[in-house]
């Protein structure tokens, strides 16, 4: 247990001091433009590869992708795919290493982070494994409802999962 404890607090220090090298860097290079009021365009990384220091491959390699402004946005992925990076890119937190992050047409580091920031939000979840049934994996989301099959199901349905389910060899029990 000791061990797990020691690699836990070396991996939030890692997270500690990529946020002090960061703020240090930012200020060093502190953009004035004002963000846009109303994005009109949308916002784009153009061929976006980020590789973090001390690391030996990407964690995003050469992503282009255009979001229209009002889109909703789910990004979904395993563990470890460069969701998070995807996010840190265009919440501006960090730069890519290669390639570019723009609203409309003006790339992030052209824009105060203040005035950018002020305008942008994000919603993160902690990834978890459970070693659950199927049933208690999706009812964990409604713990009132946890035994429910009809619940379960209905959810199910609503994520457009039943099918998966429906594949398990023993169904809700898997």
């Amino acid at each position: 247990a000791a061990s797990a404890e020691v690699i836990a607090a070396v991996h939030v220090f890692g997270h500690y001091t990529w946020l002090e090298s960061s703020a240090a860097a930012e200020l060093k290079t502190r953009a004035t433009a004002d963000a846009p009021a109303q994005i009109t365009q949308g916002l784009s990384l153009d061929g976006c590869t980020v590789r973090y220091p001390g690391a030996d491959k990407d964690a995003l390699a050469d992503v282009s992708v255009h979001i229209r402004p009002g889109s909703r946005v789910a990004i979904v992925g395993l563990n470890g795919a460069g969701k998070t990076t995807f996010a840190r890119l265009i919440l501006g937190l960090i730069e890519p290493s290669s390639g570019r992050v723009t609203i409309d047409g003006v790339s992030l580091c052209d824009l105060s982070p203040e005035s950018y920031r002020e305008g942008v939000a994000a919603t993160v979840q902690s990834f978890a494994r459970l070693e659950f049934s199927a049933q208690h994996s999706v009812g964990v989301g409604s713990l009132p409802s946890l035994d429910s099959e009809s619940v379960v199901w209905a959810a199910a349905e609503r994520g457009q999962a039943k099918a998966v389910l429906e594949g398990l060899p023993n169904r809700l029990d898997t």
